[in-house]
């Protein structure tokens, strides 16, 4: 007697009859071909999607276990946890039932992950005093505010099995959370009635949700609470209104200071970069004071203050502002060094053209998710208050790696030929500083040529832009080459081994100076 156990591929679907089980041709070749005996075949379901498959085969005296999973469509953000234990914090789509998808954030780190977010407030960028029909349906923004639906949040909880956490913060910073062993809210033709478990605070922390346990779900157009009048048009939001509340995480974030008789002080605004502001407001209330701090991320000016204001971000492509009139997509590294750099040039495989016109190099060519150069007046906006320093990372075909930082990088705007200027070079053992023959050069190409040279244009042997005096050493737009060859046209760095010999990749990337 023995036992082999295969994982193969299972095709299945769901009718009004029930679920019906296909085999592969491959499966059903092997099977007839075999002359194996089908035992028994088991399938559970986990969630609306998630199958296990269990087949038993059976061959003289030999038997065949056959085991699939399909994880075609996960429940909530626990089904994604469980199946993808590696997943991190990000923006998934579930599917809460067969008819139904939802995009999420999931939080995949808070004590354990799975967390599914069903509403998430943090600046009042979205307005939640709405109707029924967009509570029902959800609004807002996965990766900043949102309510993600009451027909979903029904659909999540109807099975009984969802316990609730709530994380709140204070304006001082102070932070606490709140935990419900249970958590269901009932169907629309029940007005989503919500039920709650046994409470669990962290010191300090009551339950503000006991008066609304049982309650019915309220907006401006459905009033559904016991009180006369309607407590969603009195505090403008949609709720499980009792006789109102003591707790609401939907509330109007400006009612707290119009109800109150609170005398404005004083207002500071303080700018970092294009758009991103510091908002500080002091409010005096008989003989106290409160005080109040916003932020508002609406453009981040490079990586750096993106890193700054989500110190959580991973490394990845975004979307910043060098200045108020331009946006450019970039990879930001986030890991390297403390991260928050900007990258500006990368190579690592060809697939990217650097042979580019004046133009080009302007305004920027190629992926920022692959190969790309992310174009002069964007390099020139994000360095001209002369506060960015410079890293280099470079590798060989044979794997070894080098940096190199410059403790200051500028480059002037296209009037000055974009003007390379460049402070203390600081390199890893064994690499030297390629790029002091081209400080204070300016920027050339093939139908630019600024090189200082008399008889020739640096550019025109390898056709790339680059900072040239005299030509170079180091060129790191060079023609790229699939393999280590001694060639001065190529991507190289002369001080890495007094060699001309190609490199494999190349990145250049720049962040804030520390203590500037």
């Amino acid at each position: 007697m023995f036992r082999l156990l295969v994982i193969t591929e299972v095709f299945w679907c769901i009718n009004a009859k029930g679920i019906r089980l296909h085999l592969s041709d491959e499966m059903k070749s092997m099977i007839s071909k075999s002359k194996w005996d089908h035992q028994k075949t088991d399938i559970s379901i986990h969630g609306p999607m998630t199958l296990d498959v269990h087949s038993n085969f059976k061959m003289k005296d030999g038997e065949v276990f056959l085991k699939s999973r399909i994880y075609a469509k996960h429940r909530d953000c626990a089904d994604i946890k469980k199946q993808r234990p590696l997943n991190r914090d990000v923006v998934y789509t579930i599917y809460p039932d067969l008819k139904t998808n939802k995009t999420v954030f999931c939080d995949m780190t808070t004590d354990g992950g799975g967390w599914t977010v069903i509403q998430r407030r943090q600046n009042g960028d979205i307005n939640f005093y709405r109707n029924w029909k967009d509570y029902k349906n959800g609004f807002g923004h996965i990766n900043d505010e949102y309510w993600l639906g009451n027909d979903a949040i029904h659909a999540l909880t109807k099975d009984g099995k969802q316990m609730l956490r709530i994380d709140l913060q204070k304006f001082s910073r102070e932070k606490a959370h709140a935990m419900y062993s249970s958590f269901y809210v009932e169907s629309e033709a029940n007005k989503y009635r919500l039920k709650l478990g046994t409470f669990n605070g962290t010191k300090g922390l009551g339950d503000s949700l006991a008066r609304s346990n049982g309650a019915y779900f309220s907006t401006l157009d459905a009033d559904n609470d016991n009180k006369d009048g309607s407590c969603a048009k009195e505090y403008k939001s949609g709720w499980w209104h009792n006789n109102c509340f003591l707790a609401n995480l939907n509330d109007e974030m400006k009612s707290m200071l119009s109800k109150s008789n609170w005398d404005h002080q004083k207002t500071d605004i303080s700018i970092h970069g294009p758009m991103t502001l510091d908002v500080h407001s002091n409010f005096k209330l008989k003989d106290g004071e409160v005080f109040l701090k916003s932020r508002v991320h609406a453009r981040h000016r490079d990586c750096a203050d993106i890193k700054k204001h989500r110190p959580l971000s991973k490394d990845g492509v975004y979307t910043i502002y060098p200045d108020l009139k331009t946006n450019k997509t970039v990879f930001c590294d986030m890991t390297t060094d403390g991260g928050g750099w900007t990258v500006i040039q990368r190579r690592q495989n060809g697939d990217i053209n650097f042979s580019r016109n004046w133009k080009d190099y302007k305004n920027g060519f190629g992926q920022a998710d692959d190969e790309y150069w992310l174009g002069n007046d964007a390099i020139h906006s994000l360095t001209r208050e002369g506060k960015q320093m410079l890293r280099i990372d470079l590798q060989k075909f044979s794997r070894e790696k080098a940096h190199a930082t410059y403790s200051s990088f500028f480059v002037d705007n296209e009037a000055n030929k974009y003007k390379l200027k460049l402070g203390t070079f600081n390199g890893t053992n064994g690499m030297g500083d390629s790029l002091a023959h081209v400080n204070g050069s300016y920027f050339g190409t093939t139908d630019a040529d600024n090189d200082n040279h008399d008889k020739a244009n640096c550019a025109g042997g390898n056709g790339a832009g680059w900072w040239y005096n005299k030509c170079y050493n180091a060129n790191l737009n060079g023609i790229y080459r699939k393999g280590s060859k001694d060639d001065r046209s190529s991507l190289v760095w002369y001080h890495w081994g007094n060699s001309w010999r190609s490199l494999k990749s190349s990145v250049m990337m720049i962040r804030q100076t520390p203590g500037a």
